[in-house]
């Protein structure tokens, strides 16, 4: 992928895009449709476009929902467990990644 401006500017755009979606999502519908159990992200359509404009979808999309996840406090468990709090994370006795007896 080359770094011209057009690139850069598509990349902007998505990263824009899909935080200002995901963000009115939450203000208009609530928490359970962004970060609740089954999730439905309506920004997620911009995926799609990756057939047409390429890496730079990839890259905006990936970099908005950073920003969104950081917007509502969800930085590191979007990062790390990729869809909120592990169900298994939340109970006291035990951690997501060790075996529960």
């Amino acid at each position: 992928m080359k770094f011209d401006s057009k690139n850069v500017t598509l990349f902007a755009v998505f990263a824009a895009l899909y935080s200002v979606i995901n963000i009115l999502q939450m203000s208009l519908v609530g928490n359970p449709t962004i970060y609740g159990p089954i999730q439905l992200r309506v920004a997620d359509c911009l995926i799609a476009l990756t057939v047409l404009f390429g890496w730079p979808v990839v890259g905006g999309v990936t970099f908005g929902c950073l920003v969104t996840n950081a917007r509502f406090g969800h930085v590191w468990t979007g990062i790390v467990l990729k869809s909120g709090p592990h169900p298994l994370y939340l109970m006291k006795e035990t951690h997501p990644y060790k075996k529960v007896k």
